[in-house]
């Protein structure tokens, strides 16, 4: 499995349209985060940019995903092949409740 960063822009600003899509994408990112395809999805403090971190085979599956992206129409996507990915999660051991 290949780990890929995703750098989306949004739009500067936020039509109606736009905001009625919210709910859906955020519905179909935490499908994505349960089967282990979205690892972190962050928003910048100005909301103008979305930094996705995703999990696929090829590039040509995390696009199939995004193709899929309620908000893709207001988005312009950027896609690189990362070297590797770390986060804190990776040393966080599991509780034992012995």
């Amino acid at each position: 499995m290949k780990c890929y960063m995703v750098n989306i822009t949004l739009p500067d600003e936020f039509t109606p349209e736009f905001m009625a899509l919210i709910p859906s994408q955020r519905a179909y990112i935490n499908k994505l985060m349960g089967r282990g395809v979205v690892s972190t999805y962050t928003l910048s403090i100005d909301r103008t940019t979305l930094w996705v971190t995703m999990f696929g085979d090829n590039i040509l599956e995390i696009e199939s995903y995004i193709d899929k992206f309620p908000m893709k129409a207001f988005m312009d996507i950027d896609i690189e092949e990362a070297m590797f990915h770390h986060n804190a999660a990776h040393y966080v051991f599991p509780m034992s409740l012995n």
